[in-house]
C-alpha cells in the first residue's frame, strides 16, 4: 500500500516537473492574447477592406454614371446690337464650330461676317440680288449644309452657301469667312423659277447625296419641284449638274406658311395657315402627289407659326401660334401607305411659336415665342431641358445653334444678338428613354431597342436597358436551368450515397471543371454546339427527355426486377457506375434517331418546322447558351452543395435511421432541411456567376439585344455589350457613360440578389438550427 502510494506520489510530481511554471504560463498566455488580437484585428481590417472595395467600386460607378444626371443650363455670354446695324433686319445667324466667327444674314441683302463674343465685324458681303427688286421669301436646308435661299418679286431665286475657312499660322488658328454660290451659271447665281416675273411665296431648299432640291410656292399658286443632280465622273472626278423641273399640285383654299424638303430627295412637307401639314411623295418626281394631310395643331383655330426637320430630316417639330410644340413622322400604316403620324408632344409656350433651332449633329432643338421665352427641348427623350427668358418679353424671331450645340444665338425684335452659352452633353437620357418603350424614327411603334450606332451621321441613338437586363436574366435562367438540378442532385448523392473511395475520385474531377476558362467554353459553344444543335434538334430534346427517363427506368430494375444475389456483386456507393453504359447508350441510341424521328414529325427539317409554325430560331440561342454556361455553373454550385449536404452531423443521421427511416426518407427530412441554407448559398453564388459572365454569352448568344424568353432565340447581356462596346466609345460621351450605367446596375443586381440570399440564407440557418 506504501510502495503504490509512493510510486503515485513519484508519478505526479513527474508531471508537475514537467508542467511549465507561473511565469512562463503567464507569459503563455500573453501570448496566446497576442495572437488572437493580431487575428481579430487582420480579420477586421480586411473584412472592412473588403466593404471599402465594393464601396470605391460603387463610387467610381457611379462618378461616371452622374454626369447623365446633370441637366442643361445656359448662361448669358454676349449681348449687343446686331452686326451690320439694328436698323436692319435679321435673317439668319450662324457660326463656325470654334464660335471664332459667326454669319449675320441681313434683310437688306448683306452677309455680316462677325466675333461672335464682342460683335465686331470682321468683313461684309453684298449679295448679288437686283436693287429694284424685294425678298420675298427665305428658307435654310439642314444646319450643317450651310445653305440658304432667297425669294423675289421678280420670281427669281438665290442660293448662298456660308463657308468658313480655317488655317494654322504661328501655331495659331484663322478662321476666314465667305459666301458662295453654288448654283451659278453663265447668267449669273440668280435662278428664273417663275420665268414670268412672279413673285416667290414661299420657298424650300435641301442639299442631299443626289445633288440639291428646291421648292418653290408662286404668287400665282403654282407650286414647282427643281432638282438640281450631280453626277460625279468615277475616272476624271469631274461632276457635272442636271436641272430637272416638275410642276405639283398645291393644296386647294389654304393659304402656304412653310416648305420643306428632306435630304433623300423623296419627301416634300408643306404647312398652311389652317394648321394643317401636307405630305408629298417626291421620289419619282414626274409622278409627284399628295399622299396625306394631317392637322398637327392642338387649337382648331391656329395656324403653323414655324417648322423645322430634325438632323436627318425623317421628324418634323411644329410650332403653332397656339403655343403647341409637337414631333411629327412618317409611319406606315396597315395599307403600307406612309401616313404622318404625331409621336410626342413638348410643353409649350404661353405665347405663338416664332422660330424652331435644330441641332447640327443631335436630335435636339430650341423653340423660341413672341415674348422672348426660349425652351431647349430633346425629341428622343422627350424632355424639356431648358427654359429661358431671353428677351424680356421681346418677340425672338432668329435662334440658331453652334455647330457643337454648346451655344446659342438669338435676335430679339430690336435686333439685339444675345449669346447663350449652353452646357447640355447628355439630353438623350431619361429615366424613360432607359427604362420605357421609345417611339423611334422609322419605327411603326413604341418598342424597346438598344442600338448605339449606326453607319450615318443622322443615325437617332437608342439607348434603352431593357433588352439588356432582360438577356442578362435570360441567359442566366437557362443556364440555371440547365445546370442546378444536376448540380443539387449530384451533390446529394456525391455526398450522402457514393462510397468514399468512388467520391474522392468524382469530387475533384468536378471541382476540376471550375478551372477551365470559360472563352473555352464559349469558342466551344459558339464554333462547334451552335451548329451541332442545329443540325441535330431532335437528338437534343431526345436526350433531355430520354436520359432521365432511362435513369429512372434502370433504378426500377435494379431494385425490384433485378434479385439480392446480383445486387450484392456491386458494393453500396457505387451503382452510379453501372448508369456510365446506360446513359452512354441512350446518348448514342438519340443521335442515332435523329434523322428518323426530323423525317417523321418534321418534314425532315426541325428548324424549318419551328419557323413554319412561328418559332423564331437562331443558331446561337439561349440554348446553346444555358448548356454552355450551365457547365460552368455546376462546379460551383456542386462543390459548395456537396459540403454542405456532407458536413451535416452523422449524429442526426444516425438517430433518423436508428429510429427505423429509410437512407432517402433521412436525406429528405433531415439531411437537405439541414443542408438547406449551404444549398441555397450556392445556388444564388451558382445564379450571381451566370448574371456576371462575359466570353461565353458573348461567343454564344449571337449579341442580338431581343426582350424576350424564348429559348431559340440569342439575347444580349449587360457584361457582354459592355465588352462590345467599351472600345467603340469616345471617353466621357453619352454612350461611353451609359456603358458605365450598365455596370451599376449589373452590380446592384447582383448586389441586391445576394444580399437577399444571405438573408434567406441566415433566415433557414436559425430555422433548422434546432436539429
Amino acid at each position: 500500500m506504501s510502495e503504490s502510494s509512493s510510486q503515485a506520489g513519484t508519478a505526479s510530481g513527474s508531471v508537475r516537473s514537467l508542467l511549465p511554471s507561473g511565469a512562463a504560463r503567464a507569459r503563455l498566455r500573453r501570448w496566446r492574447g497576442a495572437k488572437d488580437f493580431m487575428a481579430k484585428v487582420l480579420v477586421a481590417t480586411f473584412g472592412v477592406a473588403v466593404v471599402g472595395a465594393l464601396a470605391l467600386i460603387f463610387i467610381y460607378l457611379f462618378s461616371e454614371v452622374m454626369p447623365l444626371l446633370q441637366s442643361a443650363d445656359s448662361d448669358a455670354r454676349a449681348s449687343y446690337a446686331a452686326p451690320g446695324g439694328d436698323d436692319v433686319g435679321t435673317v439668319h445667324v450662324a457660326s463656325n464650330r470654334h464660335r471664332s466667327l459667326a454669319v449675320r444674314f441681313t434683310d437688306d441683302r448683306r452677309a455680316v461676317f462677325f466675333v461672335p463674343l464682342t460683335g465686331e465685324v470682321t468683313k461684309s458681303v453684298d449679295l448679288p440680288l437686283p436693287e429694284d427688286s424685294e425678298v420675298t421669301a427665305r428658307a435654310q436646308a439642314e444646319p450643317r449644309t450651310r445653305i440658304s435661299a432667297y425669294g423675289l418679286d421678280s420670281g427669281e431665286v438665290l442660293i448662298v452657301e456660308q463657308v468658313f475657312d480655317e488655317r494654322f499660322e504661328g501655331g495659331e488658328r484663322h478662321v476666314d469667312g465667305d459666301i458662295r454660290f453654288p448654283r451659278e451659271t453663265e447668267d449669273g447665281p440668280l435662278l428664273d423659277i417663275a420665268g414670268d416675273g412672279t413673285a416667290v411665296s414661299q420657298l424650300a431648299i435641301q442639299r442631299g447625296s443626289g445633288g440639291t432640291q428646291l421648292a418653290v410656292a408662286l404668287a400665282d399658286g403654282r407650286l414647282e419641284l427643281i432638282n438640281f443632280e450631280e453626277t460625279t465622273s468615277f475616272m476624271t472626278g469631274e461632276s457635272t449638274v442636271e436641272v430637272k423641273r416638275f410642276s405639283l399640285d398645291k393644296p386647294q383654299d389654304v393659304t402656304i406658311t412653310r416648305m420643306l424638303l428632306d435630304i433623300t430627295g423623296r419627301v416634300m412637307l408643306v404647312g398652311d395657315d389652317s394648321g394643317q401639314v401636307h405630305y408629298y411623295n417626291i421620289a419619282r418626281p414626274e409622278n409627284a402627289r399628295l399622299v396625306n394631310t394631317r392637322h398637327v395643331l392642338e387649337a382648331d383655330d391656329a395656324e403653323v407659326s414655324a417648322m423645322e426637320l430634325l438632323l436627318g430630316s425623317q421628324s418634323l417639330i411644329v410650332g403653332g401660334t397656339d403655343g403647341s410644340v409637337s414631333q411629327w413622322f412618317l409611319v406606315r400604316d396597315d395599307d403600307n401607305v406612309r401616313r404622318l403620324t404625331r409621336v410626342r408632344g413638348f410643353d409649350g409656350h404661353g405665347a405663338p411659336i416664332r422660330t424652331i433651332a435644330p441641332e447640327y449633329g443631335r436630335k435636339g432643338f430650341a423653340t423660341a415665342d413672341e415674348q422672348g421665352e426660349v425652351k431647349l427641348h430633346y425629341s428622343t427623350s422627350e424632355r424639356t431641358l431648358m427654359q429661358r427668358q431671353v428677351a424680356d418679353g421681346k418677340s425672338v424671331h432668329t435662334l440658331s445653334f453652334a455647330p457643337r450645340a454648346n451655344a446659342l444665338y438669338a435676335v430679339d425684335a430690336d435686333e439685339q444678338l444675345h449669346v447663350l452659352d449652353v452646357r447640355n452633353e447628355h439630353p438623350e437620357v431619361s429615366v424613360g428613354a432607359l427604362w420605357s418603350k421609345v417611339w423611334y424614327e422609322g419605327r411603326s411603334e413604341s418598342d424597346y431597342v438598344w442600338q448605339s450606332s449606326s453607319a450615318t451621321d443622322e443615325f437617332e441613338p437608342k439607348f434603352s436597358l431593357v433588352p439588356l437586363t432582360v438577356g442578362t436574366l435570360k441567359a442566366a435562367f437557362y443556364a440555371m436551368l440547365f445546370a442546378t438540378p444536376l448540380a443539387i442532385m449530384g451533390a446529394i448523392y456525391t455526398a450522402y450515397f457514393m462510397s468514399p473511395r468512388m467520391r474522392t475520385t468524382v469530387k475533384p474531377t468536378i471541382e476540376i471543371m471550375e478551372a477551365l476558362p470559360t472563352v473555352i467554353l464559349g469558342f466551344l459553344a459558339g464554333l462547334w454546339l451552335a451548329p451541332y444543335v442545329e443540325a441535330n434538334l431532335p437528338s437534343v430534346f431526345s436526350i433531355l427527355l430520354l436520359v432521365p427517363l432511362s435513369m429512372l427506368v434502370f433504378a426500377f430494375l435494379w431494385t425490384r426486377v433485378l434479385g439480392s444475389a446480383v445486387r450484392r456483386v456491386i458494393p453500396d456507393g457505387w451503382e452510379a457506375a453501372l448508369l456510365i453504359p446506360v446513359v452512354l447508350l441512350v446518348g448514342w441510341f438519340c443521335v442515332s434517331m435523329s434523322p428518323v424521328i426530323e423525317n417523321l414529325f418534321f418534314s425532315g427539317d426541325m428548324r424549318q418546322w419551328l419557323t413554319d409554325v412561328g418559332i423564331t430560331y437562331d443558331q446561337r440561342n439561349a440554348l446553346v447558351v444555358g448548356i454552355a454556361m450551365g457547365f460552368a455553373v455546376i462546379p460551383t454550385i456542386y462543390s459548395i452543395s456537396e459540403d454542405a449536404v456532407f458536413n451535416v452531423p452523422k449524429h442526426l443521421t444516425q438517430g433518423s435511421l436508428a429510429l427505423g427511416a429509410t437512407p432517402w426518407q433521412t436525406m429528405a427530412k433531415v439531411v437537405l432541411l439541414t443542408a438547406s441554407p449551404g444549398i441555397f448559398s450556392a445556388v444564388m453564388i451558382g445564379f450571381g456567376r451566370a448574371v456576371g459572365e462575359t466570353m461565353i454569352v458573348l461567343m454564344a448568344t449571337g449579341n442580338s439585344p431581343v426582350v424576350n424568353f424564348n429559348i431559340f432565340e440569342g439575347m444580349r447581356t449587360l457584361s457582354a455589350n459592355i465588352a462590345v462596346e467599351m472600345g467603340e466609345t469616345a471617353v466621357g460621351g453619352t454612350h461611353y457613360r451609359i456603358l458605365f450605367l450598365a455596370a451599376l446596375v449589373l452590380f446592384i443586381l447582383t448586389f441586391v440578389l445576394n444580399t437577399a440570399a444571405e438573408l434567406v440564407r441566415q433566415r433557414l440557418r436559425r430555422k433548422y438550427s434546432s436539429l
